[in-house]
């Protein structure tokens, strides 16, 4: 039986519709204390502000949930894993999320855990603090949950799902890392990256051959890239559960993967104004030069205030480029940069 994520795909192409429903949230966020998981909460404004806005970032306890060291109860949340409906059992600490919150009340509206990467690990360094899937590269430290294994159990075979933060590389430094069972799906998150239309569109460190989506789905290979692999736009695709990735005729350093279906990842909606707090890796988009946490776009102002426990100065923000932080920023404008008022640095990675 086709997957209920891909039931909707052959409707969705044959529309040319070049989106999925966008991800619509309405939340409130205050400001946060300074202490506890991911490094603690940022500090540092003196003020309180509730309007509307975002939380984005790994669950570091239960007891309702707590996400960036703030507790939220979840009696009425609608709560969904990698786009299928869920229950707050199955969440898990170290899962990244986004989340829609309600401060005034202190109630979570809505929680989606997406996982970055699923399938077979293809190598492990020897130290176990590395390993790829599906041609991503993960890397694993002291802050990395593992569920139903230990880091000294990753091997090559293995089933598994990731959840992170994307760093500079393009890696994935995972929050958490899961057993996969035996009938779940194969497919990764990321940015396309493709200089221009001739190039073979790239999710880290794979290669995607889009051709067998175009097949499967009665379109042309440039319909389906023209709808799908454009650069710049976030993806999650699958690849045909048991088929290990090909290594790339072109660079063997790479791995290609053999997509079955694509499905276009639209970020939550924000308004002018809206608060959000990130948790994630501060990178620059070579690009545009933009500063990137978690995808979003960030900028910084005369206002912005770094907070680190660095005892020499830093020249923000070249510093950053990164490193883990924790940012609490304003939206310029609807679904546009975010203007950052306090970032506060994690452990460097």
């Amino acid at each position: 039986m086709m997957p209920k994520v891909l039931e909707g795909m052959i409707s969705i192409l044959k529309k040319n519709k070049n989106k999925l429903i966008g991800l619509a949230l309405a939340v409130f966020l205050t400001g946060c204390s300074d202490g506890g998981g991911n490094g603690g909460g940022i500090g540092g404004t003196g003020k309180q502000v509730i309007q509307d806005g975002l939380v984005i970032g790994s669950i570091d306890g239960f007891g309702s949930i707590v996400i960036n060291d703030q507790r939220f109860e979840t009696d009425d949340a609608k709560i969904y894993i990698n786009g299928n409906e869920a229950v707050l059992s199955d969440l898990r600490i170290g899962m990244s999320m986004i989340a829609g919150v309600d401060t005034l009340g202190k109630t979570a509206n809505e929680l989606q855990y997406r996982a970055d990467v699923s399938g077979p690990v293809q190598s492990v360094n020897v130290n176990r603090t590395m390993f790829t899937v599906l041609g991503q590269t993960v890397v694993v430290n002291d802050a990395t949950v593992f569920d139903g294994l230990v880091a000294s159990q990753l091997n090559a075979g293995i089933l598994v799902q990731v959840s992170g933060n994307r760093n500079a590389a393009d890696e994935i430094v995972a929050t958490y890392v899961s057993l996969a069972s035996e009938d779940s799906q194969y497919f990764t998150v990321g940015t396309v990256e493709r200089a221009n239309p001739s190039d073979s569109a790239r999710i880290g460190g794979a290669l995607v051959d889009a051709q067998p989506a175009a097949v499967a789905y009665g379109m042309t290979l440039e319909n389906f890239e023209a709808l799908f692999l454009v650069d710049g736009t976030e993806v999650r695709v699958y690849t045909e559960a048991g088929a290990a990735p090909a290594v790339s005729a072109s660079d063997s350093s790479l791995a290609t993967l053999s997509v079955v279906a694509v499905e276009v990842m639209e970020k939550p909606a924000y308004k002018a104004g809206d608060i959000i707090q990130i948790f994630g890796i501060f990178s620059v988009a070579e690009n545009t030069g933009t500063f990137v946490v978690q995808g979003f776009e960030v900028m910084v102002d005369g206002e912005t205030e770094a907070v680190t426990s660095f005892d020499m100065p830093m020249e923000f923000p070249d510093a950053a480029e990164n490193r883990e932080v924790l940012i609490n920023g304003i939206a310029d404008e609807d679904n546009g940069a975010i203007v950052i008022s306090v970032i506060k640095f994690l452990d460097e990675i």
